[in-house]
């Protein structure tokens, strides 16, 4: 839920940019008015001269110049991680031709493992982003006094949260943290904070439970060797369903309100081309909606310009993913819609936790922000 609540799927995200100049249109001259001829002098008598030839009389007469298209404007975003389906919007609106609809020539930049997108965007390397989770930007915000801001998210959920094997007969879905008593939780090191919240908000203290540092994938969870494994449900449970099990999830965002996979800008971009953000945002909500509408085309389309992408896996994912695009508030408000009022307590939630004891005792955040000083709804083109 903090700079730790990051996408744990198989590693990290984000790299360096091109911030690229507005290109000018530029349009043919127009051709200059004929001027009417003086009247003349009437002429001696002469005989009548031959008649114009057929395709004489036929050519059209000169007309103006075409004006030349206006070259798109290059523009930059910089992922959170590899080209994969986490970004199927961006990668639909590319495929479609939504950016350049819009007049952009769209330089989606892929992340990977220790590349983080908010100093590289912050610095100047690109104009866009795309940051895993809400409390990673916040941080660099409070924190790092990073001049960033939210300007719509493409899940209203977070993938992020623990899978476990169904028992014979049980249903999916219906555990919740309280069932951790007397479990071994898998988490990643960077995770185990969010544990700890997760389990003091549901009662338990750190005497009822095990936390396992485990690895990327669900491997431990397969061989029995842990009870729950921190990840995204839309990565990592395909390894379990691959592997032909019932596997049932718990949400992070049940208990810690994370919006995941956010786009966001420096505040600079923002104030001085807003019109920019707006096409940005539009063309990749439009990608976002194409993602929820076709799906299988999606799913061709993440394979065609992702790195390395399986047709099966990201089928699979869309379906998972969906679930996690729309809400209440997206359906009153349109797609990408963040509450402020939801951010705000992220915020607090962050700056009520403090990681290390005694002496050593540090709150994830120095303050809580305002909602409005790290993001904004103004840029998404709301309910259509």
């Amino acid at each position: 839920m903090s700079r730790n609540y990051t996408r744990r799927r198989f590693l990290t995200a984000t790299t360096s940019a091109l911030a690229l100049p507005l290109v000018a249109a530029c349009q043919a001259p127009v051709a200059a008015p004929s001027t009417p001829a003086a009247t003349a002098k009437p002429a001696a008598t002469e005989p009548p001269k031959p008649a114009a030839t057929t395709a004489a009389a036929a050519a059209p007469a000169p007309t103006q110049a075409p004006a030349a298209a206006k070259p798109l404007q290059r523009v930059s975003c910089r992922l959170c991680w590899l080209k994969n389906g986490e970004f199927a919007a961006l990668l639909n609106a590319a495929a479609e031709g939504y950016y350049q609809a819009e007049g952009l020539e769209m330089d989606l930049r892929p992340g990977g493992a220790g590349i983080d997108p908010l100093p590289l965007v912050a610095g100047k390397s690109e104009e866009f982003g795309v940051v895993a989770g809400s409390g990673q930007l916040i941080a660099a915000v409070v924190n790092g006094k990073m001049p960033l801001k939210f300007i719509g998210t493409l899940m209203q959920k977070s993938p992020s949260g623990f899978m476990y094997l169904l028992k014979d007969g049980e249903q999916p879905d219906k555990r919740t943290p309280k069932d951790w008593k007397g479990a071994k939780v898998g988490v990643q090191a960077e995770g185990i904070i969010t544990v700890k919240i997760i389990a003091a908000m549901n009662g338990l203290t750190e005497k009822d439970y095990e936390i396992v540092v485990a690895g990327t994938g669900p491997e431990q969870l397969l061989a029995g060797q842990i009870d729950y494994f921190n990840g995204w449900n839309t990565n990592q449970a395909w390894t379990l369903q691959k592997a032909g099990k019932k596997w049932g999830f718990i949400n992070s965002t049940d208990y810690i309100p994370h919006y995941a996979d956010l786009l966001f800008a420096r505040s600079d971009v923002l104030d001085a081309n807003p019109d920019l953000a707006k096409r940005f945002v539009r063309a990749t909500m439009k990608g976002l909606q194409l993602g929820i509408d076709n799906p299988k085309k999606t799913a061709e389309n993440i394979v065609k310009l992702g790195d390395k992408q399986d047709l099966e896996q990201n089928t699979w994912r869309m379906g998972v993913q969906n679930t996690m695009v729309t809400s209440d508030d997206t359906r009153k408000n349109g797609l990408g819609y963040m509450s402020p009022d939801r951010v705000k307590k992220i915020s607090q939630i962050m700056y009520d936790t403090t990681e290390g004891t005694g002496a050593d005792a540090k709150r994830q955040l120095s303050r809580v922000p305002e909602a409005n000083e790290v993001m904004t709804n103004d840029f998404l083109p709301g309910k259509a």
